[in-house]
């Protein structure tokens, strides 16, 4: 397929609002010359997929637009051509087990020659192996979705504002690469499928239930009280660390019977 693009100095554009598939053939400009670009801008009112396997050639660039979602067909999709963006709003769907990484290294499902992913986008980690979160996942995204049963490792830290999605598979956090949920982000669908293993924070002067568990398939939700109206002193730079351990609180020493400490658990903490 060639992009005429007005003797290789216009715009054209290709509005797709289903499914691309790409199994076969060549996606080039007409004019390599020029100084135009033939885009492709993602922009269904329902989830669309990316199927690759065809040749990209110069001057291809990808857009994914505010309300749109593209998936990523399969963990070897490989989206390649000059650049790929998410949008402020838009949102990415992740099968690549190396999740997203930076340009221009050759590996997960965005291998274009200049990628940006957007820190008011959304995104999702929907493969069926486990994957990672790769180094080019912004530090702080607006929503994120784990739906892999395999789960999924933090590779860098995380931040949440919007809203922290778990449908399915545990996200391993720890305190070097931690997930965090801001003042007023939520969390929603955490249970025995799916939760945190390991350490994560919460900012703000919101209530809020840790999604936390052990390693061995078992959800144990830590909750704080820090709305205003339970805590007058309460501020929105509040920082509460969580982390659940599956063993006797008597492991930590002296802060397990510091004064004031009533009773600790010999099975978990």
């Amino acid at each position: 397929m060639d992009f005429n693009n007005d003797n290789g100095t216009g715009n054209t554009i290709v509005n797709v609002a289903g499914n691309f598939s790409h199994s076969a053939g060549t996606i080039t400009r007409s004019d390599l010359t020029g100084s135009g670009t033939a885009n492709i801008f993602f922009d269904g009112s329902g989830a669309q997929s990316f199927t690759s396997g065809g040749t990209v050639g110069t001057g291809v660039n990808y857009t994914v637009n505010s309300g749109a979602t593209l998936n990523m067909g399969t963990a070897g999709t490989v989206v390649t051509g000059d650049a790929f963006t998410v949008l402020s709003g838009g949102t990415l769907g992740i099968t690549s087990t190396a999740g997203i990484v930076t340009a221009p290294t050759a590996s997960g499902n965005i291998q274009t020659t200049a990628r940006t992913f957007n820190t008011g986008g959304n995104y999702s980690y929907i493969g069926t192996g486990a994957q990672v979160t790769g180094n080019a996942l912004p530090t702080t995204v607006n929503n994120f979705t784990i739906n892999n049963a395999a789960g999924l490792n933090l590779t860098q830290d995380l931040g949440i504002n919007g809203v922290m999605t778990f449908t399915n598979g545990v996200v391993n956090s720890n305190s070097t690469n931690t997930l965090t949920i801001n003042n007023n982000a939520t969390v929603t669908g955490a249970s025995n499928n799916s939760y945190v293993d390991g350490f994560m924070v919460k900012v703000g002067d919101d209530n809020f239930t840790f999604p936390v568990g052990d390693p061995l398939g078992s959800y144990h939700p830590i909750t704080v009280n820090n709305s205003v109206a339970a805590n007058p002193s309460a501020a929105v730079g509040d920082t509460y660390n969580a982390e659940y351990f599956r063993a006797s609180a008597l492991t930590r020493g002296p802060v397990a019977t510091a004064s004031g400490m009533y009773a600790v658990s010999n099975c978990e903490h």
